[in-house]
């Protein structure tokens, strides 16, 4: 990076939850931008953080956490408690000092009275969420309000950033008028694994209770596979809804570090889901050296077309027979996995934040402009 990037902000207030890769995306962000002079206010949104998650943010030189307690917008009980939730949030935003507001959680903007400019992203949402899973069903009230929230929220950002263009598609079909940013997400690169490593099995991780990661699929595949498959992730969510899964090793959540080592020794990294905006475990898995089988949906289409093998979510014979063939077929399995840590390579940190940190000068030059 030249030396004289200097960045559009000096203070950045930027939302996270911790049930999700969510998580991982705004910490990323916060350590870019805190090595290179930007003081990062991380508010936490949801369930509070974990120890090993405090820990991890602890380490970031720079960063000031705060736990809010604040609802996700799912988890919210009503419209009145995420406009309340708001308006702390922007208030958190004007005390800290903040020089713009960066908002992965949308419906915690609308009717807040934010004194700086906010850039919204949207890495998932219940809309799109159900458009993916009951495509033919109509919505029930209790999601459609929620709906209209984050639309509110989004014609209210400054500007508006999604993590794939078929995820801002699909977004763009619900929430009318909305003029989505594609900034692809992106991980450090430097954990690269050698792909000559010993590999063996297979290896999934991520939300193992949310049915749209469809690792029931996984697990009947499992049947069907001569070797193990490893589920990382809780298997219980925050609505107390739980899955079992008796033909996976499930190892239950890990941190980041012992994720990556998993990684390292693993054949084949497998997502079978029907919903994935972007999908972090996947390209921490590319990073890493794995081969990938992936479900065929837009947003794995557009990320890794060219670089993985993709299967109907809806057929376990065809999942166990993709994680067969790279199990066989050594140079086939290091041909995927060649191509598909090469692909990695367009998603890093460094892409991600300075798109982003560009899209942050964008919104300060807008707000700039409206108060003229």
């Amino acid at each position: 990076m030249s030396q004289a990037f200097k960045p559009p902000v000096g203070r950045v207030l930027l939302t996270t939850d911790a049930v999700g890769g969510v998580w991982q995306y705004a910490l990323d962000l916060a350590r870019f931008y805190c090595r290179h002079g930007v003081e990062v206010v991380l508010a936490v949104l949801g369930p509070e953080p974990s120890q090993d998650k405090r820990t991890e943010a602890g380490l970031v030189g720079g960063l000031d956490l705060r736990v809010t307690g604040l609802p996700l917008e799912w988890m919210g009980p009503s419209p009145n408690e995420l406009t309340e939730a708001a308006r702390e949030l922007s208030r958190l935003a004007t005390d800290s000092g903040a020089d713009i507001a960066h908002v992965s959680n949308p419906a915690l903007i609308a009717g807040a009275g934010w004194t700086v400019p906010v850039v919204a992203t949207l890495h998932s949402c219940v809309g799109t969420w159900w458009q993916a899973m009951r495509p033919d069903e109509p919505m029930p009230d209790d999601f459609r309000w929620r709906v209209d929230r984050i639309g509110a929220g989004l014609a209210a950002a400054t500007l508006a950033t999604a993590p794939s263009g078929a995820f801002a598609g699909d977004a763009a079909r619900i929430y009318r008028g909305v003029d989505f940013r594609v900034i692809h997400n992106g991980r450090d690169g430097t954990a690269f694994s050698r792909l000559d490593m010993p590999r063996i099995g297979a290896f999934t991780s991520g939300r193992l209770w949310d049915e749209a990661k469809n690792v029931r699929v996984i697990d009947l595949a499992a049947r069907e596979f001569g070797l193990p498959i490893f589920a990382a992730g809780p298997l219980e969510g925050p609505h107390g809804v739980a899955q079992l899964f008796p033909h996976l090793q499930v190892l239950g959540p890990l941190p980041n570090v012992k994720v990556r080592q998993r990684l390292a020794t693993t054949a084949v990294y497998v997502s079978t889901a029907f919903y994935e905006p972007f999908g972090l475990g996947v390209l921490e898995a590319a990073q890493s050296g794995c081969a990938l089988v992936l479900s065929d949906i837009g947003s794995f289409r557009e990320l890794w077309g060219g670089a993985a093998l993709f299967v109907d979510p809806h057929q376990p014979g065809a999942v166990a027979e993709a994680l067969n063939t790279l199990s066989r077929d050594e140079k086939m399995r290091r041909k995927l996995a060649t191509a598909a840590q090469e692909r990695a390579g367009r998603y890093t940190t460094k892409r991600m934040a300075m798109q982003t940190l560009a899209a942050y000068a964008e919104a300060m030059g807008e707000r700039q402009a409206g108060a003229a």
